[in-house]
């Protein structure tokens, strides 16, 4: 086992591969910030993003809120496909508190509308590239909220879908209802993920280890 393990990083294709991909990832990382101030996004750099990040910073910088961001593209991560935001807004934990005591009453709650709508706009017009075996698959930027309302409880809202503007705000604003209810968690759980019911007007969470069984269970009787 170590002498397989030895070989694998005694090839220097393979270790100026992992060089790389570690010098990307620290060079996305300087534009990273934290504290109690901050909204993150995480991104897909291209045409539709080129002018959002500059906009992003100046609003937020109005409101004496600090501006992150992290552009994956060129980077590899997992992915649940239908469970998972390929690209999301992050909202501290401070902010996201007062959010929810103040009925999304506030200048703050404007501007993370603002850039949320905005970057969903953008993202109508866009789509990732991805290789699938010996194919080349264009697929959409899923894009959402992502709120963590302490270190064992945080959720994914998913904006992305064939809406109108006027749907996504509505989304959005629903958002802070779905988590003014929710009960946290007394252990740690992976981040959940909430589906909006349009119908009713309201965030639906989805558990995802079950839709996953159920997936299995029907490829299984195919």
């Amino acid at each position: 086992m170590n002498n397989k393990e030895d070989s694998l990083f005694d090839d220097p294709v393979l270790m100026e591969a992992f060089k790389r991909h570690e010098e990307l990832v620290n060079e996305r990382m300087k534009t990273v910030k934290k504290g109690p101030k901050v909204i993150h996004l995480e991104y897909y750099s291209g045409d539709y993003s080129r002018n959002l990040i500059t906009d992003f910073e100046e609003k937020l910088k109005e409101i004496d809120l600090e501006f992150s961001s992290f552009d994956k593209s060129g980077i590899p991560f997992n992915s649940l496909d239908d469970f998972t935001l390929t690209t999301f807004l992050v909202i501290a934990q401070p902010i996201l508190g007062e959010l929810i005591n103040s009925f999304g009453t506030s200048i703050i709650w404007d501007v993370i509308k603002y850039i949320a709508k905005k970057y969903w706009k953008a993202l109508k017009s866009a789509s990732l590239s991805r290789v699938s075996g010996e194919k080349v698959v264009e697929s959409k930027i899923s894009f959402g909220l992502r709120c963590k309302l302490d270190p064992n409880t945080s959720f994914d809202f998913e904006l992305s879908g064939d809406v109108s503007e006027e749907t996504v705000e509505v989304m959005l604003d629903k958002t802070l209802t779905f988590l003014k209810d929710v009960k946290l968690n007394e252990e740690y759980q992976n981040t959940a993920y909430a589906n909006f019911d349009t119908t009713n007007e309201r965030w639906i969470s989805v558990n995802v280890a079950e839709e996953l069984r159920k997936r299995v269970e029907k490829n299984k009787a195919q």
